[in-house]
């Protein structure tokens, strides 16, 4: 290696930035590795951010990782402020508490490989318009991203106003490609290892997931479908979604077909209104229309229209992500060919406390 080229690479510094919720049990497997593997002295830090996590993260982190601390390759931030995980703006405060001038998004279940890190740094070095992803064929391995920090700050980060579970990665590449950046792929399958894990636990921490009342579906033809959700806090949504290779209701048998499929689109943005429950008989108000019907165990008729309940857990939670993801597509379409700007008013603003120092606050204005 010549010096010139040793000294670029040297120059770098890759950020690997770590956001969690409530995911110790995948902390303690992934980070202290993750390290090991990729620890190249001053040119690598890894960001943990504790998004007011309540299952004993921080007293682990106090407990088995201040070494690294200490020789400064970790940074621990820790916010009290989410009640629930919001995935772009956790993400974005990590970003922007990184002190690399490269920052690669490493969810909590992921582990690097071997020597990512200095492949990363080695590309970063010979190119800088250009930013890496996977090769996008793994949902465990979707959202890992390195990038410039410049680039990062310049698109306006993740999209907050995209909430629930997915999209948010493939709206941030989008809007690098539109910004002339070129997307490159990493190929050996040593980084493509992750914790594997259920659908509810990938939505667990959100508000989708903890609003959740009830699901019911109405078949209108094999290829429509409607979508009826109410929710804990009174509010319900509710809209078409179209296969036209399979149908919705050709899935029940095998929910999780669902979560990969690019067939599947929103008809139009969902309705939402209010509902009110009098005994066994609710209210449904949207817009200046109200509907009335009759809950049953199985099946309620609104309008002459049959909707059944779903009551099996898995099809539940795929038909959520499955909303949430197409929901948060179509926004990002719209703000993209829109030419609409993304986080007009800033992101990632929190109040962080860094390595135990409840002392010293951090503001993120």
């Amino acid at each position: 290696m010549n010096k010139i080229y040793k000294r670029l690479i040297m120059e770098n510094k890759i950020s690997f930035c770590i956001t969690c919720m409530n995911r110790l049990h995948h902390i303690q497997q992934t980070l202290q590795r993750n390290i090991e593997d990729n620890n190249l002295d001053d040119s690598v830090e890894f960001v943990l951010l504790d998004y007011n996590s309540s299952d004993g993260l921080e007293n682990w982190i106090k407990e088995y990782m201040t070494e690294y601390i200490d020789c400064g390759i970790l940074s621990f931030y820790r916010t009290l402020i989410p009640e629930l995980y919001h995935r772009s703006h956790s993400r974005n405060v990590a970003f922007r508490l990184a002190r690399g001038n490269i920052v690669c998004n490493l969810d909590a279940d992921n582990f690097l490989g071997n020597s990512f890190a200095a492949e990363m740094l080695n590309e970063f070095s010979i190119n800088n318009n250009i930013f890496y992803t996977s090769d996008l064929s793994s949902t465990d391995i979707y959202g890992r991203i390195v990038l410039l920090k410049k680039d990062f700050i310049e698109i306006g980060g993740y999209n907050e106003d995209l909430e629930g579970y997915g999209h948010e990665d493939a709206d941030l590449f989008n809007r690098l490609v539109k910004k002339g950046i070129v997307q490159k792929y990493f190929y050996n399958r040593d980084y493509y290892n992750a914790i594997s894990h259920s659908k509810e636990e990938r939505i667990s921490n959100e508000v989708i997931y903890k609003k959740f009342h009830s699901l019911y579906l109405s078949y209108i033809n094999p290829n429509r479908t409607e979508i009826l959700i109410l929710f804990k806090d009174g509010l319900f949504e509710k809209g078409i979604i179209t296969d036209n290779i399979h149908g919705i209701s050709q899935y029940e048998s095998n929910p999780d077909h669902l979560e990969n499929t690019s067939k599947i689109r929103l008809e139009n943005y969902f309705e939402k209104g209010e509902w009110f429950e009098f005994g066994r008989e609710v209210l449904l108000k949207f817009n200046s229309n109200q509907v009335q019907f009759t809950f049953n165990d199985h099946k309620v008729s609104i309008n002459g229209q049959d909707y059944y309940k779903v009551l099996d857990p898995n099809f539940i939670h795929s038909i959520v992500l499955l909303l949430t993801m197409k929901q948060n597509e179509q926004k990002s379409i719209d703000t993209i060919n829109q030419n609409l700007l993304v986080n007009p008013n800033g992101f990632g603003k929190c109040t962080v406390y860094k390595n135990f120092d409840y002392q010293e606050e951090i503001f993120l204005t």
